[in-house]
């Protein structure tokens, strides 16, 4: 016999609710953790521009594992996991844009003059003239 519908179903932890991504967990969390986030992010050394994308990152890893998320640690404490990691991510790109010696190379355009075989073969050709 199936289940009645108006059967009281046992209350859900907030923990739960946030590990489903329902829409108030998330917000709540957006809510109590994104000035904490914020003001990390600067204590790691960074600009208003660059705070914003490395808590933007945050903030996208944390909805991608978030169903993961067992409870172990405080909900501020995995953020914070997450922000220093997404900084680090943040630094190293920003290193690789530095000094990569191709994003510094100016375009080469192709000679019109002779290759190097030819021009060998013409410096040989005037120094037998010159004898």
């Amino acid at each position: 016999m199936p289940e009645p519908i108006d059967r009281p179903q046992p209350p859900t932890t907030w923990l739960e609710r946030l590990t489903r991504r329902e829409r108030e967990a998330l917000e709540r969390v957006v809510e109590e953790h994104g000035d904490d986030l914020r003001r990390a992010a600067q204590r790691l050394g960074f600009g208003a521009s660059d705070v914003d994308d490395v808590v933007h990152a945050t903030w996208e890893t944390f909805l991608h594992v978030v169903g993961e998320f067992r409870g172990d640690a405080q909900v501020r404490t995995f953020l914070r996991g997450i922000l220093r990691k997404k900084a680090a991510e943040f630094r190293r790109a920003t290193r690789r844009r530095q000094t990569d010696p191709l994003d510094e190379a100016e375009p080469t355009v192709a000679s019109s003059g002779p290759g190097p075989e030819e021009a060998a073969h013409h410096a040989e050709t005037r120094e037998r003239l010159d004898e």
